[in-house]
């Protein structure tokens, strides 16, 4: 007998794009600005961006990671960088988890990007359903 295992797809709750100046994090320092960085990003995202090779980019990079979540969820939740936190899958895919209560089965598919001046990322949103 064989025993259906049920689907699991996405319904797109929306999408967000962000691009931001690597300058701007560049110009305020993390070591001269710690306060800053900690209402952005969680511990883990400055542990991981301050071991990268130019920092400002990585931060840049989640900032902008966290905006297009943010842009994505508008229609129906208010979140703020604090409710999102960026981390990387072993691929080092980028991988965005809303921490925000009632959001356990939300995905979210991003993909990041950065220059030397600019970082931008994009995020589809997608509420898990189930399906026999």
């Amino acid at each position: 007998m064989k025993t259906e295992v049920p689907r699991v797809i996405g319904q797109i709750i929306g999408v967000g794009t962000d691009i931001e100046s690597v300058q701007r994090f560049v110009a305020v320092p993390f070591h001269q600005n710690e306060p800053f960085y900690h209402n952005l990003f969680h511990e883990k995202e400055i542990e991981y961006c301050l071991q990268r090779p130019n920092p400002p980019q990585s931060f840049a990079a989640r900032f902008a990671a966290k905006e297009s979540v943010i842009k994505a969820c508008s229609e129906i939740i208010s979140l703020s960088c604090k409710d999102i936190i960026i981390t990387s899958n072993k691929n080092h895919s980028p991988i965005a988890k809303i921490l925000k209560e009632g959001f356990q089965r939300t995905q979210v598919k991003m993909s990041m990007s950065h220059t030397k001046e600019f970082a931008t990322a994009i995020a589809v949103v997608m509420e898990e359903i189930r399906q026999k």
